[in-house]
């Protein structure tokens, strides 16, 4: 919402000044403030209570898993049938890499995705990336014959640009978990030993 409370008063000076005066230089400037406000604001800012969300999880985990050593990174998640025009993210989640399946732990969404029945892992674009500020990952496969797919962005950051330059590393990372089953090394910002703050192609 921040970047909505910031760069919209320009965007209302901008559509009074051109129904007053016409598209004059003054209504090009309020625009271009708008549109250089809600950008930076949303790039650097767009997840600034992340880390009160990622600590209320990360004591929910602790709970049921207490000094967790497996790979995990804070994601927003959307399961299928999510729509939503201004917040791509149906909920907050850690998704945690265990040797066979992966598991992701939200405040609502819980769930797990064996290995076996993953098909692909792949990009897809959300509201987001119109910004060019990141996107999905998809996984995607099939369960009982019937095809599923969960989508999933870095949130481990509270600058939304950083989490989207870290998709496409993140992507090559759980896809070789995926195809060889080999979790990556947990940094120390994706593994804690307490209830803290933490960060949770097809197959040839």
């Amino acid at each position: 919402m921040l970047p909505l409370v910031l760069s919209v008063p320009f965007l209302v000076l901008a559509v009074q000044r051109a129904a007053e005066f016409g598209p004059d230089p003054l209504v090009w400037r309020y625009g271009a403030f708008f549109l250089a406000i809600g950008w930076g604001t949303t790039a650097f800012l767009g997840y600034l209570g992340n880390g009160s969300l990622q600590e209320n999880l990360a004591v929910q985990r602790h709970a049921i898993a207490p000094f967790e050593k497996r790979p995990r990174w804070f994601v927003g998640v959307a399961t299928p049938g999510f729509k939503s025009a201004l917040d791509p993210h149906e909920d907050v989640a850690f998704l945690v890499l265990h040797e066979d399946k992966l598991e992701i732990f939200g405040e609502r969404v819980r769930l797990y995705i064996p290995r076996a029945q993953i098909r692909v892992m792949r990009l897809r674009p959300n509201i987001h990336s119109w910004l060019f500020l990141g996107g999905w990952i998809s996984i995607e496969g099939e369960r009982e014959g019937q095809p599923f797919r969960i989508l999933v962005e870095p949130r481990m950051s509270p600058a939304v640009l950083l989490n989207a330059l870290a998709r496409r590393r993140l992507l090559g990372e759980w896809s070789a978990w995926w195809k060889h089953g080999l979790a990556p090394t947990p940094t120390p910002n994706q593994q804690e030993n307490r209830p803290e703050p933490e960060v949770d192609s097809e197959r040839s």
